[in-house]
């Protein structure tokens, strides 16, 4: 038999089942969470080979291999068993294009007893662990019927390599797979009578606990995994949330720990009769790097249970109540504390009104093409730098020296500076502006990115605005972000982007500005006139719009206490300000086309 034959090879709904089946919850097949180890950042995905068979691999235990070699692995077969049950199926599908083929259901072996599951569980892990063996079997037991709806196996080789496998039953028996529907908590016979329980995670913390009285319940699956998970038998009781220690990633600043168990909070919230939540600070505990409840537990063992008892009562009494007023009064303290605050503008009537820099915000600036966005963008781009305040421009249409060509001008007050013609007339003049602001153009040199050479996606918005605010910046701005490569259904990629793009903000407490254009035939200044879906005016808290006047316009303008008529050639239309009191308010300004700077001279009074 020709392995090569086997059409299922070719079918990548069978490959993503056979995934499923190992416990993995796939929403991208490109990036998800590896099913064989405790992975707590997704780096698995699927991809077709050059015979266009559909192959699995983790960039991080290792396990790799196409459906025959999955399904081998979680059976705990030998390939060749597995090959000889796979009958040859005609031509294979082509592998220059996708083909709808509907994802088949590969047999499950079936072990009658826990004691075959777990031997089929240290074959299957035999490959990539040294001398396995079962280090665990946590069963998660339904207390309705007594028996089992899931059984988890932590299996460990040399030094620190351990895997999970999940399996669940079937008929008489067990099969590797997580079961239907939401994943149930481990404990549930204890939870139904606690009045308080300690949330944990892992089957280990949840026995450590239990073994000195202590009712705690976790989670199948480890860290990310919380939203799949069934929390109702916690509703309307007392929770403590004890978060593993984990260290910050060096690049996002991320505690794995802590954003699992800030996830399983925000889902117990929404349960009714709501629980009463409380925070334990592991970092507080003294424990190592990774330290858990049985960690600390395991350290103060030679005390006695009932010392090390005592300590966990402490620790409980200790937590920091949580809940929406929490929040509230916390973010009020940070406001008087000065770490929560509006990042000022260049021009004071926008900031009042907007409050658009706030953190954790992204704000949509709007204009038609000549409008000068670019130069209001560097106008307050000098601004914050003076300001120390960190930003970042990736600017996408021209390279750095454009802009900063344009930063100097500003700076000077010379417009010629932008023009080759002027500077070639004037060189020794151009040459002293330059060594006079070097200090300025080096350090705005230094937050500006250039446009790329190939056409930007979403996804590389996305991973430089990440790795901006986790660097620290206050303030990013993409200009514009409607230069992205758009794709076929825009409303889903838009949606997706801003989602991905809000998450940032709130996680780093930075602002987001992204620039935009009108949608083409637009005739308004609002929401639906912006270009880039619905999904950027709908999920930014602030939307403006630079509007341009060819010849300059008399206003009534409002600055103060004073009011006067006035003539602009922009204005700043505050279409949306979520933050603010501003929406629906009109800006008067003056840009100098000589100094390539605004001017703001006050809000644009309403005309009887």
């Amino acid at each position: 038999m020709n392995v090569a034959e086997l059409s299922i090879r070719f079918d990548q709904g069978a490959m993503l089942d056979m995934l499923e089946r190992a416990g993995a919850t796939i929403r991208d097949p490109k990036s998800f969470r590896c099913p064989f180890h405790r992975d707590r950042r997704p780096s698995a995905g699927i991809y077709r080979d050059g015979e266009g068979a559909w192959r699995f691999k983790c960039h991080s235990c290792g396990v790799a291999g196409d459906v025959l070699d999955i399904q081998a692995r979680i059976e705990g077969k030998d390939l060749a068993d597995v090959i000889r049950e796979h009958k040859p199926a005609g031509d294979r599908p082509k592998a220059s294009g996708p083909v709808k083929i509907e994802r088949s259901k590969a047999p499950a072996r079936v072990y009658a007893t826990l004691e075959e599951l777990e031997r089929a569980a240290l074959r299957a892990s035999a490959d990539r662990l040294n001398t396995p063996r079962l280090a665990a079997r946590s069963v998660y037991t339904n207390p309705d019927t007594g028996r089992p709806d899931l059984v988890v196996l932590r299996v460990e080789g040399d030094g620190e390599a351990k895997t999970f496998l999940q399996a669940r039953p079937e008929g008489d028996g067990f099969v590797f797979g997580k079961p239907a529907g939401p994943a149930p908590l481990y404990n549930r016979t204890r939870l139904r009578t606690a009045d308080q329980v300690v949330v944990v995670e892992g089957e280990k913390c949840v026995h450590a606990l239990q073994g000195l009285g202590i009712v705690a319940t976790t989670a199948p699956g480890g860290a990310g995994k919380a939203a799949f998970a069934d929390w109702s038998p916690l509703a309307g009781k007392k929770i403590y949330l004890w978060p593993d220690n984990d260290p910050a990633d060096p690049k996002t600043g991320r505690r794995t720990g802590i954003e699992h168990m800030r996830e399983v909070a925000a889902l117990l919230e929404r349960l009714d009769p709501a629980p009463r939540l409380f925070w334990i600070d592991s970092h507080l505990l003294g424990l190592p790097s990774k330290g858990d409840a049985a960690d600390f537990i395991a350290q103060y063992s030679s005390e006695g249970p009932e010392t090390v008892a005592g300590y966990i009562r402490e620790i409980l009494r200790d937590a920091e109540p949580m809940g929406a007023s929490r929040e509230v009064a916390g973010r009020f303290e940070a406001i008087v504390a000065g770490e929560w605050e509006a990042i000022l503008w260049p021009w004071h009537a926008l900031g009042r009104v907007t409050q658009a820099l706030l953190p954790g915000t992204v704000t949509l600036l709007c204009g038609v093409a000549g409008g000068s966005k670019s130069l209001f963008m560097l106008d307050a781009l000098a601004f914050w730098r003076e300001q120390g305040v960190k930003a970042a421009l990736f600017a996408l249409e021209e390279d750095r020296a454009f802009h900063l060509q344009r930063a100097l001008a500003q700076a000077e007050g010379l417009a010629g500076l932008t023009n080759a013609a002027w500077v070639r007339a004037n060189s020794a003049r151009a040459r002293e502006a330059a060594a006079r602001h070097a200090d300025l153009l080096d350090d705005l040199g230094r937050c500006i990115w250039d446009a790329p050479d190939v056409e930007v996606t979403h996804e590389m918005l996305l991973k430089w605005t990440g790795e901006r605010a986790a660097a620290g910046a206050r303030v990013l701005l993409v200009d514009p972000v409607t230069l992205a490569v758009a794709t076929d259904k825009p409303w889903i990629s838009d949606a997706r982007f801003m989602t991905a793009v809000k998450a940032i903000a709130r996680r780093y407490a930075c602002s987001i500005l992204l620039v935009s254009h009108p949608r083409k035939g637009a005739k308004g200044v609002g929401l639906d006139d912006m270009a880039g879906g619905a999904a950027f005016a709908r999920f930014s808290q602030t939307a403006l719009w630079l509007g341009f006047h060819p010849d300059p316009v008399e206003v009534l303008i409002r600055h103060e206490a004073l009011t006067f008529k006035d003539k602009i050639n922009r204005e700043i239309f505050v279409v949306k300000a979520r933050n603010g009191v501003g929406t629906g308010a009109r800006i008067g300004f003056r840009f100098d086309p000589a100094t390539l700077r605004f001017q703001e001279l006050g809000l644009i009074a309403r005309e009887k």
